[in-house]
């Protein structure tokens, strides 16, 4: 490999979105249901995180050619921490839009463009088929940690009753 930690880092960058993926997925339907929305809302905002990154290909295509692959991922770092950040505040802001804008941030973020540059530029031609059997290998594991996670989160989620309000919520307890 060009750069083994950078390699790493790539994957893991991959592995992470992809778990966060996993977890909104199975969640999403009830998660929008507390917004009113109904399950085929959840299903657009889950597939649109799926979409974006085919769109915004040429972008992070034309921003590594220009500046480096580092700049890519420092990019899609802050996307991906603004798209999650902006999914957990989507009860609190009491709309789905919250959601909507959530999963944008999260496709413009995602790792699959960077990472397949990656593997196209550092990652000799003799052992491209490693490292994306590495990476499938990866991709595999994050969506089966993903759904676990997602699962003991239900579960502690299930031990704390929510309020039709959280802010009413939260109010009551100070």
């Amino acid at each position: 490999y060009h750069h083994t930690v950078s390699f790493w880092l790539a994957l893991g960058s991959a592995f992470f979105q992809t778990v966060v993926f996993a977890i909104v997925i199975p969640t999403a339907t009830a998660y929008v249901a507390l917004l009113g929305q109904n399950r085929w809302y959840a299903g657009g905002i889950s597939a649109l995180a799926a979409f974006i990154p085919g769109i915004a290909a040429p972008i992070w295509r034309r921003i590594e050619k220009n500046n480096s692959l580092k700049t890519c991922f420092i990019i899609l770092s802050i996307c991906q921490i603004i798209g999650t950040f902006m999914w957990t505040l989507g009860f609190v802001a009491d709309t789905p839009h919250v959601l909507l804008v959530s999963r944008i941030f999260s496709g413009i973020g995602s790792p699959a463009n960077c990472y397949a540059s990656y593997i196209n530029r550092g990652v000799s031609t003799n052992q491209k088929s490693t490292a994306t059997k590495m990476a499938a290998a990866i991709f595999g594991s994050a969506y089966a940690f993903g759904a676990f996670l997602a699962f003991i989160l239900t579960l502690i989620g299930q031990s704390f009753p929510v309020s039709e309000n959280i802010t009413d919520s939260l109010a009551s307890k100070w």
